[in-house]
């Protein structure tokens, strides 16, 4: 859906190579074609990390470089509170783990397959116009699929359980995973 989104809106854009494919396949690339390779919040899922990595590393350039962001521990507490005020769950210890992935696991595979990687925590806010957006970005997350949406929340419920007159606003806390080649 995304990738048909992006050809609709950036189509005509001259050298732009729109694919679906799978972070667990081998890269359709030849090796030392790219500049930069940039993965945002999904390297974390990777089955096989030090396959992916790897095949990055193969498709970089000599002095190309990895950049690697994901969530911290303590990325958008804000939506594990409204969860919890909607659902009557806690944040689990899995999710916790999860969300630290990138920090605990994946860092050393860089390290280990680049020879280097430096870490930067990045802070941001997500500041939502109204209950409606702030839904909407709710809707989007695995927290969500994972919670509300299997326990048959309701739009009605979610709409009682935001706190009322409060500004929706989601602190970011990510971390950064950059290497070299």
């Amino acid at each position: 859906k995304l990738i048909g989104e992006a050809k609709k809106n950036c189509g005509d854009v001259p050298a732009l190579d729109l694919r679906v494919g799978s972070m667990d396949d081998r890269l359709p690339f030849e090796d030392a074609t790219f500049d930069l390779c940039f993965s945002n919040f999904a390297i974390y899922n990777a089955a096989d990390p030090s396959f992916t990595l790897s095949e990055l590393h193969r498709v970089m350039k000599p002095g190309a470089e990895l950049v690697l962001i994901g969530p911290t521990r303590n990325n958008a507490f804000e939506l594990y509170e409204y969860n919890e005020r909607l659902t009557g769950k806690a944040i689990d210890e899995i999710t916790l783990i999860r969300t630290d992935r990138l920090r605990r696991e994946i860092q050393p595979i860089v390290r280990e397959i680049f020879g280097n990687a430096r870490e930067e925590v990045l802070h941001s806010l997500l500041t939502f116009p109204s209950a409606d957006e702030f839904l909407l970005y709710f809707q989007s997350t695995m927290l969500y699929e994972e919670g509300a949406e299997k326990a048959g929340v309701t739009r009605e419920q979610m709409i009682s359980a935001l706190p009322p007159g409060k500004a929706f606003t989601v602190s970011k806390e990510m971390q950064a995973v950059i290497a070299t080649r």
